[in-house]
């Protein structure tokens, strides 16, 4: 016999504390973080616990970004970008279009289109299942391609 028993059996409050734990997301988040917390966000939702205040905080940061912030591109006005550099092996996040770092010179790899929008369609649907508007509406996202 379990001495502690299942969390979920001893009521909605007796479960583990991850939501207030990960519920802090800095002032200056990066888009790449904020992205990063949408899918803790999801993670919880999926395993049942809920996170408000991480999603109140995530909202109020990813207010901060434009959907070409967020996304890499605007899906509105173009199509998926095809000079978005992978983060260099230093640690550096070049902008687009850059082909060599700014900070070591290394060449760069850029992400093909497809793994642009993969990754645009990915997070905007995922952001969308956590009730936060991550650049657009996934409706919006699709429809300048369907």
């Amino acid at each position: 016999m379990r001495a502690c028993g299942n969390w979920r059996d001893r009521g909605p409050n007796a479960g583990p504390t991850l939501g207030s734990r990960a519920s802090l997301v800095p002032n200056d988040a990066s888009p790449d973080l904020v992205a990063k917390f949408i899918l803790v966000r999801y993670a919880l939702s999926r395993i049942g616990l809920r996170g408000v205040a991480l999603q109140s905080q995530i909202r109020t940061a990813v207010k901060l970004f434009s959907a070409e912030e967020l996304l890499g591109f605007n899906p509105v006005i173009e199509p998926p970008a095809n000079d978005l550099p992978y983060q260099c092996d230093c640690g550096l996040k070049n902008q687009r279009g850059r082909t060599f770092c700014k900070q070591c010179r290394r060449r760069l790899e850029i992400k093909s289109r497809y793994r642009v929008w993969m990754g645009a369609l990915a997070g905007t649907y995922v952001s969308g299942r956590c009730g936060i508007l991550f650049g657009l509406a996934i409706r919006t996202f699709l429809s300048g391609y369907l």
